[in-house]
């Protein structure tokens, strides 16, 4: 079971906001988020996110990473997992792996979560879909 709380948050541009769902807690404990701050993640994410060095499968795949933050907002490397169920393609891997070193890269300062979800073991799920991005 997974420890603190677990943030469903898409990085698609039609982002209008996100909800914090705390594991085995009353359905009044779910908070919803600021757009303003999932709005800021999504855009730190994506300014790190070359997409354009993908696969035209990769591309066209999109996957859920499972991402540990410290209490300083920043994403612990071994805590980024992929969610997926079996088999994985060679597409969702490749994305995978492309955004993990962009959570990583832009996270290295922490990201502007707010402070409920700054807390030591916060994890979120995070679904990137390269096909919504600018390529560069």
């Amino acid at each position: 079971m997974l420890q603190g709380a677990v943030l469903l948050l898409s990085l698609l541009p039609a982002l209008a906001g996100a909800q914090i769902a705390v594991p085995n807690a009353a359905p009044s404990a779910a908070v919803t988020g600021a757009p303003d701050w999932a709005t800021a993640l999504r855009q730190a994410v994506a300014a790190c996110w070359n997409t354009g060095a993908l696969s035209p499968e990769a591309r066209a795949t999109a996957v859920t990473l499972r991402v540990g933050f410290d209490d300083e907002a920043r994403p612990l490397p071994d805590g980024i997992t992929l969610r997926a169920g079996a088999p994985v393609s060679p597409a969702a891997r490749e994305t995978y792996a492309s955004a993990r070193r962009a959570l990583i890269r832009c996270g290295a300062a922490g990201y502007p979560l707010p402070p409920a979800a700054r807390a030591l073991g916060q994890v979120m799920d995070l679904t990137f879909d390269p096909a919504t991005m600018v390529l560069r």
